[in-house]
C-alpha cells in the first residue's frame, strides 16, 4: 500500500511544480503546434527556394559587374533591372521566413 502512495504524491508534486511554473510566468508549450497548410508548405521549401533565389541573386551579380554589358547602357540597365528583382526576392524569401519563424514560436509560446 505504501508502494502505491508513492509514485501518487510524486505526480501530484511534479504537476504542483508544473502550475507553479506556469503562473511563474514559464513559456506554455501547445500540444499539437501546427502552422496554417499555406504556411506548413512554405515552411517546408523555404531553404530550397532561398537557395535558388540567392543563386540567380549572384548570377545577377556576375552579369552586371560583366565588362561587355558595362559597355552598353541599355544592356547594363537591365541587368541592373535584373540584380534588383533578384535581390528583392531574396529580401521577400528571408522576410517569409522571419515571419513564418514567429508564427512557430507564437504557436510554442502561446
Amino acid at each position: 500500500k505504501l508502494a502505491k502512495a508513492k509514485p501518487q504524491a510524486a505526480a501530484t508534486s511534479s504537476q504542483t511544480s508544473n502550475d507553479a511554473a506556469t503562473a511563474a510566468g514559464a513559456p506554455r508549450v501547445k500540444k499539437n503546434v501546427r502552422l496554417s497548410y499555406m504556411d506548413q508548405r512554405d515552411w517546408d521549401q523555404m531553404e530550397g527556394n532561398i537557395s535558388k533565389a540567392e543563386e540567380r541573386l549572384q548570377q545577377a551579380q556576375a552579369k552586371a559587374a560583366d565588362s561587355t554589358i558595362a559597355a552598353s547602357p541599355g544592356r547594363l540597365s537591365e541587368a541592373f533591372k535584373e540584380l534588383e528583382a533578384a535581390q528583392a526576392d531574396v529580401d521577400r524569401l528571408y522576410a517569409r521566413w522571419s515571419e513564418l519563424e514567429a508564427k512557430m514560436a507564437g504557436l510554442l509560446n502561446g
